[in-house]
């Protein structure tokens, strides 16, 4: 019998349902519906997971970059950053007043090539967005740290896909002067919406907390600077505290996985797996290159998906700097970013959730083998 193996969707057991809503019956209770209990409780306890003085929640993850950005003060300068990452990303750059320089990618990591990222490097450079892409925090970060320090450029974690990932024994968000994580559905953890920054920058916590709720002074009634509301509700804050306790077994299912991805890959034609680098990954996706060229991965997708059941995408393809909107605001092209277009036209995430099974991947791994192979055969 085909079986049916979605490529994403988030856990929430029923006894994590029940706990939730406990926690807001007691937010309905006392009236206090946002910006209350919960959320500065996910506050504290999510600065202390990352090993950060501060924690700022927020209504998105878009939100998040977009308050960090303008609270490092990046309007009229530019912003250098992946164009292998979503658009919220490229559109908080721009909603904060600054210009997206994009980069090429690493072909092993999928992250930032620094060396390319340093021959961008102009005076009007004001920071640099590191996406920790797919929950890699990427090995060579410290080069990142040591770059920035010379240049006097600050550093931005995008975490989006880094919930629990570390290097060095170090967490994602705790290496720039601000992470960013998004809380939307099919993440490491979820909040059904929201978004976090962490920092050991009290002034940026300070401007953040005030972004966020209309430009209010957090120490006074008065209100200071121009914004909207980026509040995180407190219904969505409680689930965010019973998906917080769940957050390293996530992390250790998500990483057995992978590991028998790439153990199995081994054994299949055509497809190379990226290489395991040390730290913890955490693995929102599990990413694969298509070696074959003369194999298309529409046509393996559609194969995988009519013939077994099995769901795959390959984000994010367009890259951004191929993306209309970008190509009309910024004048961005084909062939602007040539290593990266190349490479992201033949990758491929295979499903990736905590609700696998063993024998689920073993049954992706046999299936995409055989559709490899039938493809070939054509």
């Amino acid at each position: 019998m085909m079986r049916r193996i979605v490529r994403a969707r988030p856990c929430i057991p029923e006894s994590d349902i029940e706990n939730i809503l406990a926690l807001i019956r007691q937010s309905l209770i006392s009236g206090h519906l946002t910006n209350g209990e919960h959320v500065r409780e996910l506050e504290y306890r999510f600065a202390a997971t990352i090993g950060a003085r501060h924690a700022v929640a927020v209504n998105t993850g878009t939100a998040a970059l977009e308050i960090s950005l303008r609270a490092m003060g990046i309007t009229g300068k530019e912003v250098i950053l992946p164009t292998e990452t979503f658009v919220a990303s490229v559109n908080s750059v721009i909603l904060a007043g600054g210009t997206p320089i994009f980069a090429e990618i690493h072909p092993d990591t999928f992250c930032l090539d620094i060396e390319d990222v340093e021959r961008r490097i102009t005076d009007r450079t004001a920071a640099i967005m590191l996406v920790h892409m797919a929950g890699l925090v990427v090995p060579n970060i410290g080069q990142f740290q040591e770059l920035c320090a010379l240049r006097s450029i600050d550093l931005l974690e995008d975490a989006a896909h880094a919930h629990g990932a570390s290097f060095a024994g170090k967490c994602a968000g705790s290496f720039g002067r601000a992470g960013c994580f998004s809380f939307y559905p099919t993440k490491v953890m979820t909040t059904a919406e929201g978004g976090m920054i962490t920092t050991d920058d009290d002034g940026l916590a300070k401007v953040a907390r005030s972004l966020r709720n209309h430009g209010a002074n957090p120490d006074g009634q008065d209100y200071t600077q121009v914004s909207t509301n980026m509040r995180m509700a407190e219904p969505l804050a409680a689930i965010g505290l019973v998906q917080l306790d769940r957050l390293k077994d996530f992390v250790e299912r998500r990483n057995s996985i992978a590991t028998r991805y790439t153990n199995g890959l081994a054994e299949v034609e055509g497809i190379r797996p990226l290489p395991v680098f040390e730290g913890v990954h955490s693995y929102w996706n599990y990413l694969a290159v298509l070696e074959d060229e003369h194999i298309s991965r529409t046509d393996l997708a559609n194969c995988l998906l009519e013939r077994y059941g099995v769901e795959i995408a390959w984000p994010y393809d367009p890259p951004c700097h191929l993306q209309p909107v970008f190509r009309r605001l910024l004048g961005t092209k084909p062939g602007d970013l040539p290593r990266s277009e190349a490479l992201l036209q033949r990758h491929i995430a295979l499903p990736m959730h905590y609700l696998l099974t063993i024998e689920d991947v073993d049954y992706v791994l046999e299936s995409l083998q055989s559709a490899l192979a039938g493809l070939r055969d054509r």
